[in-house]
C-alpha cells in the first residue's frame, strides 16, 4: 500500500493519535525524515514494516509516549537516547539553558560546569555545545543513567570535555565549578498520586519524587553546594510550579546572593539561581 493511502487508514483507526506523530513515527522505523516522506506519498510500504507499525501505533494509542517508542527525546535542538532509569527531558528545561546564557554572555568562557542528576545528559551536553571551551560533569547515582549520558556525549561530541560520577549529589563530586546545575526530583509524594499516566508509568519514580513536599533535594544541594563552588560560582536549579519562594528562602539562609528566577514560556517560574 502507498505510504499516504496506509497513513490515512491507521489515522481512522486510531483516531485518538495525533497524525503528526503517525508521521514522525513511521519515519522513525523508515530512517527517514517526515519531510521525505511527505515529498513522496506514493512511497510503497511492505508487509513487515506496516506490521511493525501498527504495533507502536496501538502503544500510542494505549498512552506510552512517543519518546518512549521511539527511544529519544529532541532537547534544545539535539535527539538524546532515553533509558527506562531517565527521565523524558521536556521543553520546560530548555528554560535553564536560556539561564545560562543569560547569566554567562560570553560563550568563550571556559567555565567549568557541574550536573546533578545528570539522567540523559541533555543539560549538560546542551551547554556544552553551546560553550566551546567549558568542561563538565555529569553526576547520577543510576548507572543505568550514567551510561545512557554516556552514549549521548559520544553522540553529540563532547566526551572529551565530559566526565562521569556515580554519586548521590555531591558525595563524591571533587573539585570546585563556576557554575552547577540540577533538574532535581521535585514532586511530593501526594502530587506524584495524580500524575497523567504517561509520566507516572515511564518516567523513574526515583527521578520524580522530591520527598514528602517535593523539596528534599533543594535542602540537601543547597546546603552543600558552596564547598563546591568558586569564590561568584552561580548555583541553578530547576523548580516545579510554585516552588520559588520556598528554595529562595533555602538560598538566602545559606548565605547566597543576587538570586534570580527565569520563566518558561508559559510565564511559569521554572528556574532560580543564585550566587556564593
Amino acid at each position: 500500500m502507498f505510504l499516504k493511502h496506509f497513513l490515512l487508514e491507521t489515522a481512522k483507526q486510531y483516531p485518538d493519535v495525533p497524525r503528526h506523530h503517525l508521521r514522525v513515527l513511521m519515519a522513525f522505523l523508515l530512517q527517514r525524515s517526515s519531510e521525505f516522506l511527505i515529498q513522496h506519498p506514493e512511497l510503497e510500504i511492505n508487509e513487515d514494516t506496516s506490521e511493525n507499525f501498527l504495533q507502536l501505533v496501538a502503544a500510542l494509542s494505549d498512552g506510552k509516549p512517543l519518546s518512549r517508542i521511539m527511544g529519544q527525546r529532541e532537547f534544545w535542538g539535539l535527539n538524546f537516547l532515553l533509558s527506562a532509569e531517565t527521565l523524558d527531558p521536556r521543553a520546560d528545561s530548555e528554560t535553564l539553558i536560556e539561564a545560562t546564557l543569560k547569566l554567562f554572555p560570553n560563550q568563550e568562557d571556559s567555565l567549568r560546569i557541574l550536573d546533578l542528576g545528570t539522567g540523559t545528559g541533555c543539560l549538560i551536553i546542551s551547554l556544552l555545545k553551546e560553550y566551546k571551551n567549558a568542561e563538565g560533569v555529569a553526576v547520577d547515582q543510576s548507572e543505568d543513567a550514567l551510561k545512557t549520558a554516556k552514549l549521548n556525549g559520544t553522540k553529540h561530541q563532547v566526551l572529551e570535555r565530559l566526565s562521569y560520577v556515580r554519586s548521590n549529589w555531591f558525595e563524591n563530586v571533587q573539585g570546585k565549578f563556576d557554575l552547577i546545575i540540577s533538574n532535581p526530583p521535585y514532586i511530593s509524594e501526594e502530587d506524584y498520586q495524580d500524575l497523567a499516566a504517561n509520566v507516572k508509568n515511564y518516567d523513574p519514580k526515583a527521578a520524580l519524587i522530591g520527598g514528602e513536599d517535593g523539596l528534599l533535594a533543594y535542602r540537601e544541594i543547597v546546603k552543600s553546594a558552596p564547598d563546591f563552588l568558586k569564590n561568584k560560582g552561580v548555583l541553578l536549579l530547576e523548580l516545579g510550579q510554585g516552588q520559588d519562594e520556598k528554595v529562595n528562602q533555602f538560598l538566602k539562609k545559606i548565605g547566597f546572593d543576587s538570586i534570580q528566577t527565569f520563566k518558561d514560556l508559559s510565564g511559569i517560574t521554572r528556574c532560580i539561581s543564585g550566587q556564593k
